[in-house]
């Protein structure tokens, strides 16, 4: 089996960064497309190629020196910090998440300390020690269960995928959420407002005002368990 996911992975190398880009140059150059109407969230997208997904240094350092800038130039990569979390911290109005950005604090550590009723600055100190002890490797897996509930919260995770993304049990995934939810009651309720105006209207709107329609809420009812949960987590996800 990992030898057919180790094929499966160098095949589309291939024929994406070796024969694709091959197909799409231009004398030596490729040039990409980008796009505000790619997505049905609006975010900006690029086309042919994509040049917002090439492989990381770290899964394929042989394809990411194709990519060499004219003389004088420079390949730029950038990533806003926690973007998606700032974006609901603000549209939630949730204190605690607020705070946290405002002081500069790792948002993931913070939502470990609250979890865990740990000092910010404690923790932190422990977490940069990096000695291997108990508390050390405390501080980390917690720290990691955070960030794993905290983007899971906007992509609409519930106890069964949180449970097998952290490796715990489904009751313990569920206490993990409720926890998380009474730590940050206003994220909980932005998600059921969310919830409520994707039934009650077929869409959702981001903050510049672009909709997400999602009549399938308002056509099935109840009637489809998977559709509607599907519609609900998009009502939550694409305005963020």
């Amino acid at each position: 089996m990992n030898t057919m996911l180790e094929i499966r992975k160098v095949s589309k190398l291939y024929s994406t960064y070796m024969v694709g880009i091959k197909e799409k140059l231009l004398g030596n150059k490729v040039y990409t497309n980008f796009l505000i109407h790619g997505t049905v969230t609006g975010r900006l997208s690029s086309r042919n190629p994509n040049m917002q997904n090439i492989p990381r240094d770290t899964t394929a350092s042989v394809i990411k020196t194709m990519f060499i800038p004219p003389s004088g130039k420079l390949i730029l990569q950038v990533d806003y910090s926690q973007a998606e979390l700032r974006v609901m911290a603000a549209q939630a109005n949730e204190p605690n998440m607020l705070n946290a950005f405002n002081a500069g604090y790792d948002i993931h550590l913070a939502t470990a300390c609250r979890n865990n009723d740990w000092d910010y600055d404690w923790a932190l100190k422990k977490l940069e020690s990096e000695d291997g002890t108990p508390e050390y490797t405390k501080v980390k897996t917690e720290r990691k269960y955070a960030k794993t509930i905290n983007f899971g919260i906007i992509y609409g995770q519930g106890p069964k995928k949180l449970a097998e993304a952290l490796e715990i049990t489904k009751e313990q995934a569920a206490s993990r959420l409720t926890e998380y939810y009474q730590n940050n009651p206003k994220v909980a309720k932005f998600i059921k407002s969310q919830h409520r105006k994707v039934k009650k209207d077929g869409y959702v709107v981001s903050i510049f005002g672009r909709k997400r329609r999602l009549p399938d809420i308002w056509l099935i009812g109840d009637s489809n368990w998977g559709k509607r949960s599907e519609a609900e987590r998009q009502s939550v996800n694409a305005p963020i």
